[in-house]
């Protein structure tokens, strides 16, 4: 009998949820995207309103990827994108745009500056988490 070592370690020990911050002015899109996140016990879902409060959180949760609002007050979700990849305990999480902003220019600058992906608003909740999933087995 062949056993997998690793679906051995898996099945008997307990596996952590994968921490996220989202971060949205917008309270309608953080409690969707936490809700769709939540239906399974894989995700523990932080939100923050603004790029401020997004960017401390982010600090004080440590999260395994990050949803980050492009346009929101006092700080926007492309400068706590590039805070995020200038701090060398924060540069290795992935980063994912979700934005109205649907230019080519948007998406290229986003990516340019660090963004592991890049969503436009209607956000289909299937495909991120797909692409979120993919991520987080890629570290």
């Amino acid at each position: 009998m062949n056993l997998n070592i690793r679906s051995l370690v898996k099945s008997i020990t307990p596996s952590k949820p994968f921490k996220c911050v989202i971060i949205d002015d917008d309270v309608t899109v953080r409690t969707i995207i936490s809700a769709k996140l939540t239906m399974s016990d894989q995700y523990e879902v932080h939100m923050a309103a603004d790029g401020d409060e997004g960017l401390d959180l982010v600090h004080k949760v440590s999260p395994n990827f990050v949803l980050l609002d492009w346009m929101m007050p006092n700080k926007s979700g492309l400068e706590v994108l590039k805070e995020i990849r200038a701090h060398w305990s924060l540069s290795h999480i992935p980063v994912f745009m979700l934005t109205a902003r649907g230019q080519m220019s948007d998406m290229e600058e986003a990516l340019a500056a660090g963004a592991t992906g890049y969503f436009t608003k209607p956000i289909k909740l299937d495909e991120l988490c797909k692409r979120v999933r993919l991520a987080l087995d890629k570290t």
